[in-house]
């Protein structure tokens, strides 16, 4: 329902993982461990990002912006032997997540540079998650942005969440 939901849904856009290429372009990360179509034939995790494009936040800033997706975790992404996601492969997808929303909102140079990670329950492979990631305050100029995110079940039960700090290089750079 997860991703039925965000694809008919039109204040949600789907987009793919971009990263700059050597000629400073924006190019879609054709091979990426985390995301997109090679990590989700190889049997690791099959992530899909939509931003949500419903307008302008309350105080017109990008506090409060948000992304939302579905995620599968393949074999590749298990502990091994086809028992649950590994935490690793789990906070991965939710890095993924702040990341991303980071880089569609704030600009491609933003990169994570403190994360807080609880996982609260096993996580299944081959079984639809629900990922929420929404940023909820920038710091000093923008340099500085600061994610939530969450794994859902089914039945909307948290199966991990984190706090992730991010800093936007393209505005410390700037400064110099």
């Amino acid at each position: 329902p997860t991703l039925e939901r965000l694809t008919k849904d039109p204040l949600f856009k789907p987009f793919e993982k971009q990263l700059v290429d050597k000629r400073d372009k924006l190019v879609s990360a054709e091979n990426s461990w985390a995301s997109g179509n090679s990590a989700a034939a190889n049997s690791r995790i099959d992530l899909r990002c939509f931003l949500y494009v419903g307008g302008e936040t309350s105080d017109g800033s990008s506090v409060g912006s948000r992304l939302e997706g579905a995620v599968r975790f393949g074999d590749n992404a298990s502990i091994g032997n086809g028992f649950s996601a590994h935490g690793g492969a789990v906070e991965t997808v939710l890095d993924e997540a702040t990341a991303e929303l980071c880089k569609a909102t704030q600009g491609v140079m933003c990169y994570t540079t403190q994360a807080d990670f609880k996982l609260k329950q096993p996580v299944a492979l081959h079984k639809t998650y629900a990922i929420e990631a929404e940023i909820t305050k920038l710091g000093i100029r923008g340099m500085r942005i600061f994610v939530d995110a969450r794994l859902k079940d089914d039945q909307g039960n948290e199966a991990a969440v984190c706090s992730v700090q991010l800093a936007n290089v393209a505005k410390i750079s700037s400064r110099s």
